[in-house]
């Protein structure tokens, strides 16, 4: 939704606090702004039905607190987005977020006061609220059949089929694995949101024949992966319900010999959405398939009912790291600790390490130093049905010059606002490069325009240019490009400026361009 169409309900005790985030609000483009001066006259405003995209409160209020305020909210039935704007700690703002969205609301982060209009504008359009805004569609979705019958059939027919997300090693980004996340697609096109669904299907007892579907319908894939010369490991979740199905790993074992693919190659993620009945059997069933090849992953640990306990007690070979404790790294001292613990745990046990919701450079940047090994996340791809998977893996090259399989030629953009400069760099490095496609940039604007639309390899990236310099097109473009090369190519001779750009995971080379630099370069494009 664009800024000029949210309605935001801002709530604070303090009415100059209110004045100003109306203004810096105005000022972002939002054209209606609400107000009220205590959490009593915000759910009498929600209660009334007013149109509100996003509630934006205070968490110390006198009368009714923020806690309260929340609890009283989620009563309502709100859907709307919650931001916390406050004072207090970031700790305590975590705390205080967490409990809302245990409430059920969709808490989309926190703002520290004093209230910055950067920080606005990056809760409101950042990852955070775009992720948000789609989720928060389903919504408008027309209501559902949820019965049993009518999930059968879905299921039955093919209407839910997998959508995959791919799983890569954080060094270099290369594809190791896919995640198959169930997707119900109706005959006239339509998609229904999974959190509506799934848990629907595990009231009326149809966890197995989701999970056989979806295989079956991996397995097909496979075989044609296969054949095509692309081999790597593919997740399916599997309902802890099912586990006490004892006949489970004999049938999987069935299935498997029909399709020619080796256990090993199949990773089960076990989810868990309630205590386990019956401990016995689902150590039998799971202690089975472990002896069968299958990995078995314990997914969103650290969460629910996803335990060290579990951990210890069955034969689990990955560990994933749920998306919440991903998301606030680098935001929250106690998420960052927790990554780092479980990574240094997980691998401690000789379990495979993966993070999950990966949304940007930044956070792939502090997985990488906890030493994380295996990533997925919009970050790298947002799940895709699987025609549209194939055509991203086949253009999908992590930066290297020459990756089997890959459909497209080797892309390499240079941005610098002095033409006759851009020409020598190109010249220079075309000549090196045999068969490479230029893309060229007058400005860092220009810049993520062309990144937008196509597929970028490689950069080469002058510091000083109109508007936005090269050190903060390098920060953009990490996020549009997370698997190319870049090069700071600058006149720039600073050593702050070679530092910065270092940290950032690009090479520094001053200018003029030299033949050894060029042979630099392009060595540090081409290489694993």
């Amino acid at each position: 939704m664009p800024l000029h169409n949210e309605v935001i309900l801002l709530v604070d005790d303090d009415p100059l606090e209110l004045e100003i985030i109306a203004d810096d609000l105005a000022n972002l483009g939002v054209r209606r702004v609400v107000t009220a001066q205590s959490g009593a006259e915000a759910l009498e405003l929600i209660k009334r039905g007013a149109p509100i995209t996003t509630l934006m409160t205070d968490i110390c209020m006198p009368n009714m607190d923020g806690p309260q305020f929340l609890r009283q909210l989620a009563e309502t039935g709100c859907v709307t987005r919650v931001v916390l704007v406050s004072g207090v700690s970031k700790d305590l703002l975590h705390s205080i977020g967490t409990l809302g969205r245990s409430h059920g609301l969709n808490v989309i982060g926190f703002i520290h006061k004093p209230v910055q209009t950067a920080a606005l504008k990056a809760m409101l359009i950042g990852p955070e609220g775009a992720a948000t805004r789609s989720r928060q569609g389903s919504a408008n979705e027309p209501e559902l059949d949820l019965s049993t019958p009518r999930l059968l059939r879905a299921i039955e027919q093919r209407e839910i089929h997998p959508w995959y997300q791919p799983k890569v090693d954080s060094a270099q980004l290369r594809v190791v694995g896919v995640e198959a996340l169930a997707r119900w697609r109706f005959p006239d096109g339509g998609l229904a949101n999974p959190g509506c669904f799934i848990p629907a299907i595990e009231a009326a007892r149809l966890s197995a024949a989701l999970f056989f579907g979806m295989l079956e319908q991996v397995l097909v894939d496979m075989r044609r992966w296969r054949a095509e010369g692309r081999v790597f490991k593919a997740s399916v979740n599997l309902s802890m319900d099912c586990a006490f199905q004892l006949d489970l790993p004999d049938r999987l074992q069935e299935l498997l010999k029909q399709f020619a693919v080796p256990a090993q190659q199949i990773i089960i993620e076990v989810t868990e959405s309630q205590l386990m009945a019956d401990k016995a059997a689902a150590m039998e069933t799971l202690t089975r398939l472990s002896l069968m090849g299958f990995v078995l992953s314990i997914d969103d640990f650290g969460t629910g009912y996803s335990s060290l306990a579990q951990v210890a007690a069955l034969p689990f070979g990955e560990l994933k790291l749920d998306l919440g404790f991903v998301q606030q790294a680098g935001i929250d001292i106690k998420a960052d600790a927790i990554l780092q613990s479980t990574v240094t745990l997980g691998r401690s046990l000789g379990m495979e390490v993966v993070a999950e919701g990966v949304e940007t450079f930044e956070q792939l940047d502090i997985l990488r130093n906890f030493a994380a090994p295996l990533l997925q996340g919009f970050l790298i791809a947002r799940p895709m049905p699987a025609n549209q998977f194939d055509g991203w893996l086949a253009n999908w090259r992590p930066g290297l010059h020459q990756q089997p399989g890959c459909a497209r030629q080797f892309t390499l953009l240079v941005v610098d606002d002095d033409r006759a400069m851009r020409a020598v760099i190109e010249a220079e490095l075309i000549d090196r490069m045999p068969g490479v496609r230029v893309l060229a940039a007058a400005n860092g604007e220009e810049a993520l325009t062309v990144a937008a639309n196509n597929i970028v390899d490689a950069t080469t990236l002058d510091f000083n240019m109109p508007g936005i310099n090269g050190l903060q097109l390098l920060r953009c473009l990490r996020n549009t490009c997370p698997a190319a090369r870049h090069v700071l190519l600058t006149s720039d001779l600073s050593e702050t400026t070679a530092r910065e750009a270092t940290l950032l995971g690009a090479l520094y080379c001053p200018k003029p361009l030299t033949s050894p630099q060029a042979d630099r370069i392009v060595r540090h494009f081409y290489e694993p």
